[in-house]
């Protein structure tokens, strides 16, 4: 599980999370392949990761300002999180088949688990209820 880390952008507005990977074609796989990849090793590391554009994301006077030839409200964008979401990543340039984002922001959630099991929770709930596997073995 990886844990949230203070957010200190460089000069550009970049960002990687200490632990975070974003496997690009220099590591060797095919450019359409990456951001699978990259989804896979969050997995493993157990989280689930999305993707938000500075040009989708972006509060409208931001992008008035970038519009305006301004760069530098790149680097004040801050997307929406929910509260269990976290910044993996504040990347320039192109992810895979975008449409050429100015800034990407690459956003976890850690997968929460079950206190009884440690099967993968939906919603709110803090154990698998009449699913969970340890509460299945008992009544057997």
């Amino acid at each position: 599980m990886l844990n949230p880390v203070e957010v200190t952008r460089d000069e550009n507005g970049e960002f990687t999370h200490p632990l975070f990977c974003l496997f690009t074609a220099s590591f060797g796989g095919e450019a359409e392949n990456c951001l699978e990849i990259t989804r896979r090793w969050a997995a493993s590391m157990g989280c689930d990761i999305r993707f938000s554009e500075f040009t989708l994301d972006a509060p409208n006077a931001l992008l008035d300002r970038y519009q305006a030839e301004d760069d530098t409200c790149l680097t004040e964008w801050i997307p929406n999180l929910a509260p269990n979401e976290f910044i993996l990543a504040f990347l320039k340039g192109e992810l895979e088949d975008s449409d050429d984002p100015e800034m990407t922001c690459i956003i976890a959630t850690n997968r929460r688990k079950c206190s009884e099991c440690g099967a993968r929770l939906v919603g709110k709930a803090e154990a698998c209820g009449d699913r969970c596997r340890k509460a299945k073995s008992r009544k057997s």
